[in-house]
């Protein structure tokens, strides 16, 4: 709960996300809690200006669950992910593409329209060798209808080793 890292609860919270802090403790020198999560239709929204570095290393799963929110997710402000592992902009609007969704690409971020738009289906998912894009992708598979082939998707051990063993036990 490094109030340095915890703006992405403020995001969630602002798209109608159901959560609930259960606890909070000190460990190691920082601050860690328990947060309990239930389902809830995302509204989306926009995420820029002072909110963009806040965010930086979640706007790929934000912008992966764009389809699955009411009006979809825009981001901009981020042309810092044009410089990342890869280019994480045209890397989420390529394989958001694959999927289905419809998807507008800036040169400082995306815009990714909702679940109006129609459902996502599986694909085969370009990460570019980036932990991020391949993570995002996996969590959006769960809701597409059909299967879905992260190629390379072991590059998301790079900064989350067991990440593929986690989200089937919490997507059961």
């Amino acid at each position: 709960m490094n109030p340095t890292r915890t703006a992405i609860l403020d995001v969630f919270a602002r798209m109608g996300a159901s959560m609930q802090m259960l606890s909070l403790r000190s460990a190691q020198g920082e601050i860690i809690g328990d947060i309990a999560v239930k389902g809830a239709e995302l509204k989306g929204g926009v995420i820029e200006g002072s909110e963009i570095p806040l965010v930086i290393d979640e706007l790929p799963m934000l912008a992966a669950l764009g389809p699955f929110t009411e009006a979809g997710i825009e981001i901009r402000d981020a042309a810092e992910l044009r410089v990342k592992e890869s280019d994480r902009i045209a890397a989420l609007a390529e394989n958001l593409r694959r999927m289905g969704a419809t998807v507008e690409e800036f040169p400082d971020g995306l815009k990714v329209a909702g679940r109006t738009a129609g459902k996502l289906r599986g694909a085969v998912i370009e990460p570019r060798g980036d932990h991020r894009i391949a993570m995002a992708f996996a969590v959006a598979a769960l809701g597409a209808e059909g299967p879905t082939t992260i190629r390379d998707a072991q590059c998301a051990g790079v900064s989350y080793p067991t990440f593929y063993e986690d989200l089937a036990r919490v997507a059961e």
